[in-house]
């Protein structure tokens, strides 16, 4: 199943607002910089936060804070899917999917 823009955000927002792990501001950072307009805004959001990447890719999805502890964001929580609203693009997408449609019929509210 194609997952929807509505469906996005909701996933998205869920994993932001659930983080417990790590540290409190370094979770808002990170979800800063993800969400930043431009690559040089979340290039300086990173540099503040003091966020280093775990790997050589340079990218938020594995990354440490200057304590050495081990912060990793979902793909989705970084950029939508090329065919978003349409049909998945990679299997992360295909499983995020269907973790949405899993958790929509489980809370759908009787009309």
């Amino acid at each position: 199943p194609a997952i929807t823009s509505e469906q996005l955000d909701r996933l998205r927002r869920e994993f932001w607002e659930t983080r417990i792990e790590g540290r409190e501001e370094m979770w808002q950072a990170l979800r800063a910089a993800a969400e930043a307009d431009t690559d040089e805004l979340r290039d300086e959001i990173v540099k503040a936060a003091g966020i280093r990447p775990a790997a050589h890719t340079c990218t938020l999805l594995s990354c440490y804070d200057e304590r050495g502890a081990l912060y990793e964001v979902p793909m989705y929580c970084l950029r939508p899917p090329d065919n978003l609203d349409q049909q998945p693009a990679c299997a992360e997408f295909k499983e995020a999917a269907r973790a949405v449609q899993i958790y929509a019929e489980k809370n759908k509210t009787p009309h």
